[in-house]
């Protein structure tokens, strides 16, 4: 109880917990109970920056190989004003890795003194120093911007620094406002390395209404980077552009 901790996660992207999450002959992680109250974790990565966990509480009692769990956090960083965490389900030992089938994140916050909340969700999984995760869906729901996120990425795979997503959908809603942009971005890989995370098949398509209620289309295909520092760029893009008014006839623009 009234613990404090800390993880960091390096430039060549391994964790300082490193040698405990390996499973195999030698290593196990095992775990009968846990129960953490009024805690405190302070999260460190080289290439993304600092998260603080307080008032942390969590709870874990095994049931064969299977361990139901529940965690709460406050989480502190520069890019909101506050945001609390919910995390529940099972984690599975068997067959040599730590498993956690049915993950849910639940969260909800302030940011600019609008509220936002959401949830992820994902089957994950860590074996040998390789983490896995399938099937994660990402909803965000924003008052600032009138607005709702739906993303998914069919399976992320990391190891030795260097970590693989695959079959990438995102959806950006916006309900309100003058412009109305809706956004629509896909891409069947991308890859997290060295603080870049880099696709060669991005395929954006955007929609925004102007002030008279016609409808401007783009469409984007091409390389993109982005790197917390650096931000974003595409490269080789190619992009058409169709304006379509409330009277006359389509063009491009």
């Amino acid at each position: 109880n009234e613990a404090k901790g800390q993880l960091v996660r390096d430039a060549a992207g391994n964790w300082s917990i490193h040698d405990f999450w390996q499973t195999g002959a030698q290593h196990s992680a095992l775990f009968n109970r846990i129960l953490v109250k009024n805690s405190e974790l302070m999260i460190r990565d080289a290439h993304l920056g600092s998260v603080k966990l307080d008032q942390v509480q969590a709870s874990l009692a095994r049931t064969g190989d299977k361990l139901p769990y529940f965690v709460s956090a406050q989480a502190h960083a520069p890019f909101w004003q506050q945001l609390q965490l919910t995390a529940s389900g099972v984690v599975d030992t068997t067959q040599g890795s730590l498993k956690l089938p049915d993950a849910e994140l639940k969260f909800n916050g302030r940011e600019h003194n609008y509220v936002f909340s959401g949830s992820l969700k994902t089957l994950a999984q860590w074996q040998r120093q390789k983490f896995s995760a399938e099937n994660i869906r990402l909803e965000v729901v924003s008052q600032r911007y009138s607005s709702t996120l739906n993303g998914s990425i069919s399976k992320l795979v990391s190891s030795s620094g260097e970590t693989m997503l695959t079959g990438i959908s995102t959806v950006l809603t916006t309900l309100d406002g003058m412009y109305r942009p809706n956004i629509a971005l896909t891409a069947a890989q991308a890859k997290w390395q060295n603080g870049v995370l880099s696709s060669s098949e991005l395929n954006v398509d955007m929609n925004v209404r102007d002030a008279s209620g016609g409808n401007f289309d783009v469409s984007l295909k091409g390389d993109a980077d982005w790197s917390p520092n650096r931000g974003g760029h595409v490269f080789s893009a190619k992009a058409i552009t169709l304006y379509n008014p409330i009277q006359g006839r389509p063009r491009f623009v």
